[in-house]
């Protein structure tokens, strides 16, 4: 079990917390440099977790499934 630092803070989904996942992605920072970004960070991530429960087991399997994507 990973232990909670002082920057983590629990985020309800569902119908108690009435906060939706892309919602709970949006407040995950963005390291990225501005420069070139194309897709928000909340997008990106959202469709990385799609590929990853769709069974999806690398980066590389993520990557090669979010390029058949349309806009």
């Amino acid at each position: 079990m990973i232990e909670p630092d002082s920057q983590t803070r629990p985020v309800l989904l569902g119908r108690n917390g009435q906060e939706s996942l892309l919602r709970a992605l949006s407040e995950v920072p963005d390291p990225r440099d501005a420069r070139g970004i194309r897709h928000g960070l909340p997008t990106v991530l959202g469709l990385a977790l799609a590929e990853v429960l769709a069974g999806s087991v690398s980066v590389y399997a993520i990557g090669q499934s979010i390029t058949g994507c349309s806009q």
